[in-house]
């Protein structure tokens, strides 16, 4: 499965696959290319 740490402490964020520390939770829709212009 996916985890995400969202600004998270860095022992979390090592654990996780994907860390977000700027930004919202919007940067998700970005990375499974929600974003992108069709």
């Amino acid at each position: 499965g996916l985890s995400v740490a969202y600004h998270a402490k860095p022992a979390v964020r090592r654990e996780a696959r994907v860390a977000i520390d700027q930004g919202g939770l919007d940067q998700l829709l970005k990375l499974f290319g929600a974003g992108a212009p069709t």
